[in-house]
C-alpha cells in the first residue's frame, strides 16, 4: 500500500492523496476517494516530493488529506 497524488479538476486543479494497492492506478478517471472522501477524477504521475509546492497552473493541496496522511504515513 502507498500514497499517490490524484486530482480533480474544475476551474482549478484540485490535488489529493489517497492509497494505492497493488500499483492500481487510474490515469484514465474514476479513480477511488481521496484520504479526505472526496470523490477524484485521476491519479498523476506527480512524486508525493512535490506535494504542496506551486507551479504555474491555479491548483490547491487538500489540508484535510495531509492532515490524515501526516498521521499514517508521512512520519
Amino acid at each position: 500500500v502507498k500514497l499517490v497524488i490524484a486530482e480533480m479538476a474544475t476551474s482549478t486543479w484540485n490535488y489529493h492523496l489517497r492509497t494505492v494497492v497493488d500499483d492500481k492506478l487510474f490515469p484514465g478517471g474514476g479513480a477511488p476517494p481521496a484520504l479526505c472522501g472526496r470523490p477524484l477524477g485521476w491519479d498523476t504521475q506527480i512524486p508525493l516530493a512535490a506535494w504542496g509546492k506551486k507551479s504555474h497552473v491555479p491548483e490547491t493541496w487538500c489540508s484535510e488529506c495531509e492532515d490524515k496522511a501526516k498521521q499514517t504515513w508521512m512520519k
